[in-house]
């Protein structure tokens, strides 16, 4: 089959996208779809329109500049190309040896998606597609029986964007029980790099997205459907999914791979885990590691979403309500270990103005999670906004 046989059989693909909320398995999902013989996906998630498309011109439609920006990409994110550099997402190890990884010939990659670029038009969609199109091609993968191409924009400021290309595809939100994924945000990753994700403004996004995650599916009207990880990797769930998604079922959904090759999961887990469904296998002890005051605000909060997506929740009484308002202001236990170390740095180390600094930026984020604990409280909580986020409902 030639290339522009290929592309016609691309084009036409039903178009699946990931998003994930936050630490819920976006990546393991994607990595159980990887291998079906009637999917075209990628190696992870690919973020392009925030951090790398405000460096492309996409007024030139010269084929100059077409070839510029995609060597710009095979530059910047070559990783993906060659995953030994991917130590980050675990893909420097793939395989049952875990000695495996991906290696495409950036040449190659190169020449197929500006053939894909020319036939089809230079846009951030064009070029977003031309991606995907071009790691297929370069790994060889038959087109034939192909029915899905299933993208990975993964972050929610990403989806805004992506969203404006990409409005009839379908959309699937990742979820985890929030209170252990709010864990998972704050502290494994901050484990995992200090200097990226020991700051409130993090804090700040995991709270955002955690309790506003249903109202931009809304916003945007997306046509979704929310998939927990504590349902993975369970044969009833992989089964209604592969239902839904107009699939055959198949074996190959109970493996973790990328192109092919077992994944071992990303460098930012503490915990490993094997293909095999247990009740607890996503539990990461967050009932004993947060704080009781911390959990009270955050099953407070949550209580809604946490009744909608079956997750075990606390019954709260018209007191309770009294308890939150007086609580909500006080520093919860990440915050509070973040401004304490600030304050160490200001009052006893140097270059005490770029430690100030941070601490006001830190303090600032902190008022900001009040307000927002105060706008949920006051437009979610007391009004009872209803959303009917789609969710698929398994009883394993």
């Amino acid at each position: 089959m030639n290339i522009d046989k290929k592309i016609k059989i691309f084009s036409n693909l039903k178009q699946y996208c990931i998003v994930a909320t936050p630490r819920s398995g976006s990546d393991y999902l994607q990595s159980l779809l990887d291998n079906h013989k009637e999917i075209l996906t990628f190696n992870g998630h690919l973020v392009v329109y925030n951090n790398f498309y405000p460096k492309i011109n996409f007024k030139d439609k010269s084929i100059s500049n077409v070839k510029i920006s995609v060597k710009k990409f095979t530059t910047n994110y070559s990783y993906l190309l060659n995953t030994k550099k991917d130590k980050e997402e675990g893909k420097n190890n793939l395989g049952k040896n875990k000695k495996s990884f991906i290696n495409l010939n950036s040449k190659k990659f190169n020449n197929i998606m500006l053939h894909y670029l020319i036939k089809k038009g230079f846009s951030k969609k064009h070029f977003t597609m031309a991606i995907y199109f071009a790691y297929n091609f370069c790994l060889g993968v038959s087109f034939k029986r192909k029915k899905i191409l299933l993208m990975h924009p993964h972050n929610w400021d990403e989806l805004l964007l992506f969203y404006k290309d990409f409005k009839l595809a379908n959309y699937i939100i990742t979820i985890r029980d929030q209170r252990a994924s709010y864990y998972s945000a704050l502290y494994n990753l901050s484990l995992f790099n200090n200097n990226k994700f020991y700051n409130l403004s993090h804090h700040h996004i995991v709270i955002f997205i955690t309790l506003y995650f249903q109202k931009i599916i809304k916003n945007l009207n997306l046509k979704h459907l929310c998939i927990r990880l504590e349902d993975l990797p369970h044969i009833k769930t992989l089964k209604l999914l592969s239902k839904i998604l107009e699939i055959k079922f198949s074996t190959s959904l109970t493996n973790s791979t990328f192109a092919g090759k077992k994944w071992h999961g990303d460098a930012k887990q503490v915990k490993i885990y094997k293909d095999v469904w247990t009740p607890n296998r996503t539990y990461n002890n967050w009932r004993i590691k947060l704080s009781v005051k911390d959990k009270f605000l955050l099953e407070f909060l949550l209580i809604k979403i946490l009744k909608e997506f079956n997750y075990d929740r606390k019954k709260f009484n018209f007191i309770d309500h009294f308890k939150f308002i007086a609580l909500l202001s006080l520093p919860m236990n990440f915050e509070k270990e973040v401004l304490k170390k600030n304050l160490f740095q200001v009052f006893l180390l140097k270059n005490k103005l770029k430690y100030f600094r941070k601490l006001l930026q830190n303090f600032y984020y902190y008022l900001r999670r009040i307000i927002i604990f105060l706008r949920y409280y006051f437009t979610e909580l007391i009004i009872e906004r209803k959303y009917n986020t789609k969710f698929l409902r398994v009883k394993l």
